[in-house]
């Protein structure tokens, strides 16, 4: 699930732990990725990126970001976190993304766990973006803490096309994510998603739908409570006419984290 995050993969700086796959977020994907074992636990995290990409989608305008997370999972399934990412300036000043997510997660079998979450975002501060603000309901289905598969639901979604125009409705996006552990704490990371908005009719603009798929694959590393991700995140949002060629241009995410 993606609700902007911390940057880990498939995740979003995604996905605040509860505990989602940290790479999400630099990863241009953000699906969760459920601990086995439950236990009450805070967890901290603080983490830079060199772009804050969320389903592919620069919301950083390209330039790098900070965030922090701060999250408690109950030793019942339940989970909550609170996100805050600094993300570029403009003319309000520094940018900034607030995201609230409340979870629940259960352990299927052995190697199968589950989840659904709702989370918030919104632009503190912000007279302009509040029309950015946004809600998503989530369902996650992991094995083994290799694959995940999650649904995700935007009940107000809203963006600027490629021309610019203001395109609201409801959206819907699918994704899978895969981790696969090479050699020592060495770990190559690979994503999937697909994002569709229903957009409502405008001014002079018709009811349409506009979706887009998007992916990444990398590797990521860990020793201790450090974590480095190295990620190549491609999307076909621009030429779909959702976003600027600038913001969904395939680059490259470097992503630094710690955990405590």
């Amino acid at each position: 699930m993606n609700y902007g995050c911390i940057p880990v993969p498939n995740h979003h700086f995604h996905r605040f732990s509860a505990r989602f796959n940290r790479a999400a977020l630099a990863l241009g994907l953000c699906s969760l990725v459920w601990q086995p074992a439950w236990a009450d636990d805070w967890s901290h995290s603080v983490a830079v990126a060199s772009d804050y990409v969320v389903r592919g989608i620069s919301l950083s305008n390209e330039h790098a970001s900070l965030a922090w997370d701060i999250s408690y999972r109950g030793d019942t399934g339940w989970s909550a976190g609170l996100g805050l990412a600094a993300l570029d300036r403009d003319a309000e000043g520094r940018r900034l993304l607030l995201t609230a997510h409340l979870g629940r997660s259960w352990q299927l079998s052995t190697d199968w766990a589950a989840g659904v979450a709702l989370s918030r975002s919104a632009y503190p501060g912000s007279a302009r973006r509040h029309r950015f603000d946004s809600s998503e309901l989530s369902a996650s289905l992991g094995w083994d803490g290799r694959v995940n598969g999650s649904l995700a639901w935007y009940p107000g979604a809203y963006r600027n096309d490629a021309q610019g125009r203001p395109r609201s409705g409801h959206a819907l996006s699918a994704e899978l994510s895969l981790r696969q552990r090479l050699v020592g704490a060495l770990a190559l990371d690979a994503g999937l998603g697909y994002y569709r908005l229903q957009a409502r009719a405008g001014s002079d603009l018709p009811a349409t739908a506009l979706g887009y798929g998007y992916g990444n694959v990398g590797l990521s590393w860990a020793q201790g409570n450090a974590q480095v991700y190295l990620s190549h995140i491609a999307s076909q949002a621009h030429s779909r006419g959702l976003t600027s060629a600038a913001r969904a241009a395939d680059r490259w995410v470097l992503s630094l984290l710690w955990e405590f």
